[in-house]
């Protein structure tokens, strides 16, 4: 797949194949561990950093502006889940920050709440089910397949 992506000159798609798969292998260590190593966030940053200076439809601007934001997100989501007895750790507001990095302000701003909705939700369950409990969550299981959705279908409709 990637082969013929660059030989028809589309190394956006590239890209965005490579991080779908980085993503995919995030979802799978954070939901088998309970953590997100810190080498697969440095390659995806290091690959939203490429995007954006391919000229992609996030410049590098909106790269920036959109990590903060969302890393801003992932902070407050934190604050919100040690209030219900939730842990969100620092590997999943470094990869909100990343995903931010990818999608741009617009939408990762659409991707991060749905993937924190989400959460409340499973989260809300589980706390009726053992009331008191601290409930384990894997936040990157849920981010990841969003973002990777949204990275992909943007590469997809730039390539078209």
């Amino acid at each position: 797949m990637a082969g013929c992506c660059l030989a028809v000159g589309m190394p956006d798609l590239v890209l965005a194949c490579a991080a779908a798969l980085a993503l995919a292998a995030v979802a799978w260590r954070d939901f088998a561990e309970l953590r997100i190593p810190d080498m697969l966030v440095v390659m995806l940053a290091v690959g939203a950093m490429l995007q954006a200076a391919l000229g992609s439809a996030v410049d590098l601007a909106d790269a920036a502006i959109g990590a903060a934001a969302l890393y801003a997100i992932g902070l407050g989501a934190a604050v919100w889940a040690r209030r219900h007895q939730c842990e969100l750790g620092p590997g999943d507001t470094k990869l909100m920050a990343v995903c931010g990095a990818w999608l741009g302000v617009t939408a990762g701003a659409l991707v991060a709440p749905l993937a924190c909705f989400t959460a409340a939700v499973i989260i809300a369950v589980r706390s009726r089910e053992q009331p008191g409990a601290v409930v384990l969550l894997p936040f990157g299981t849920l981010l990841a397949p969003f973002a990777a959705l949204a990275i992909l279908g943007a590469a997809i409709q730039r390539a078209l």
